[in-house]
């Protein structure tokens, strides 16, 4: 078994501090994260590849490490493998500026404690049903996609969401997607040309900056 650690062995305090909980990989050339890398390590609560060339994780391979923040903002991943993916304390993901082109039904399935999930700058083109119920989501950023399409029930049941981020996109319409009473949304730059009845019924808080 063995610790990462941050700071320099040089550092006097490396002796005498607690082993880090943050592992910080980034600006690197990785490709893969093969399934056993991580498979000794303790103690790593937060990891940190921005900025590699990933575009595949290898099933579980980061499962074991009880990781509650990953960062994988500009790498190269064109979708989320729920095996993959499989990180039950997980609570923020960043998957900003990669290639994901789809979002499945089930592919959170196994980040049940989830609540802060960003997919801004993929290529997205449309939100199906069955993504996001019976999770704890509070912040979503979907900006700076394609999206074109979501479907009328793609949000129900997000009660805990206070923050939506769906700017940047290809919308043409806006419906009543939301069932959060207390979520914020940011919704310019968008191709909006008709708006429901009900759009906004159960939004309190409506940005456009």
């Amino acid at each position: 078994m063995y610790h990462i650690w941050i700071c320099h062995p040089t550092q006097s305090s490396f002796y005498n501090e607690e082993p880090s909980r943050i592992s910080k990989l980034d600006k690197n050339k990785l490709t893969e994260i093969p399934c056993g890398v991580f498979e000794n390590v303790t103690l790593m609560r937060s990891l940190s590849l921005t900025d590699n060339h990933l575009y595949i994780i290898a099933p579980k391979a980061l499962s074991a490490i009880g990781l509650t923040t990953l960062s994988l903002f500009g790498n190269k991943l064109e979708e989320i493998d729920p095996e993959a993916f499989d990180m039950q304390e997980l609570v923020s993901l960043d998957l900003d500026d990669n290639s994901v082109k789809l979002l499945r039904p089930g592919d959170l399935r196994n980040l049940p404690e989830l609540e802060a999930f960003s997919v801004e700058k993929n290529e997205l083109k449309e939100i199906p049903d069955g993504i996001f119920h019976n999770t704890k989501l509070t912040y979503l950023n979907l900006a700076a996609n394609q999206i074109v399409k979501i479907a009328s029930t793609a949000f129900d049941g997000m009660l805990a969401l206070t923050l939506w981020r769906i700017d940047s996109n290809n919308l043409t319409h806006w419906e009543d997607w939301l069932s959060s009473p207390s979520a914020s949304i940011f919704v310019r730059f968008n191709q909006i040309t008709e708006i429901s009845d009900e759009a906004f019924k159960n939004c309190s808080r409506l940005f456009n900056y």
